[in-house]
């Protein structure tokens, strides 16, 4: 009879676990990953560098790895996804330090109580310190599929929407129209800096999204002076 219970019990505490999941249907199957998620979610909301964001880069990271066939260590992902971009929140901000060495600065204070695996830190502190699209990327293939993957978020719609949601509070969107002009930079020059195969492909369709977009935008506003 006793085994019986432990049996259910263990079936209902698995079912809770499996159960849980962060917005965009990342499982939160992990201790930890709850606690990361929800410090996310408390401390690092923002329109083009948020949770959201995290979430697109995490399951975009899964995807290029799938396509190109490479096996990823999910915890080491989802702790860069989640937390590469704190060092633009004004709690860590260092004035001119650039915000990935930021983000590698505190992320042990983060982790650690959390109950991240702190075997892993430095596959993750590599990841934070390749991730943005002018970095000089390590060799370590969560590190440059993470590059990918958050570089990718800064092309087609959801690039647009990204860079539009910051006017007025960014030097790349003083205004509309240096917004529109971030994102005609950004869908020219951003492809090369991609390393695989699969993201390039990606970019591609994006990038033909983006020029749609700004093609019927300087119809509609007497080629941008309107804007």
């Amino acid at each position: 009879m006793k085994l019986i219970i432990l049996f259910f019990s263990f079936l209902f505490v698995s079912s809770i676990c499996v159960a849980e999941k962060t917005k965009a249907g990342i499982e939160l199957n992990k201790p930890w990953k709850v606690e990361i998620y929800q410090f996310s979610k408390e401390n690092l909301q923002h329109s083009a560098w948020g949770v959201s964001h995290y979430e697109r880069n995490y399951l975009l990271a899964k995807k290029i790895a799938k396509l190109e066939n490479i096996k990823i260590d999910e915890d080491v992902l989802f702790a860069t996804a989640f937390l590469h971009d704190i060092g633009v929140f004004k709690s860590y901000v260092v004035e001119g330090e650039e915000h990935s060495k930021t983000a590698t600065d505190n992320i042990v204070s983060i982790l650690q109580p959390s109950g991240f695996p702190m075997e892993k830190i430095n596959g993750v502190n590599t990841s934070i310190i390749s991730h943005m699209f002018y970095a000089q990327v390590s060799k370590n293939n969560i590190a440059r599929i993470f590059h990918d993957a958050d570089t990718l978020d800064f092309l087609g719609n959801i690039g647009i929407a990204r860079i539009i949601s910051i006017t007025t509070r960014d030097e790349w969107a003083t205004d509309l129209t240096t917004a529109i002009k971030t994102i005609e930079d950004f869908n020219k020059e951003l492809p090369e800096k991609l390393i695989f195969k699969s993201s390039k492909a990606i970019a591609n369709k994006r990038v033909k999204e983006a020029v749609l977009f700004i093609q019927s935008l300087k119809q509609e506003s007497k080629e941008g002076l309107a804007l």
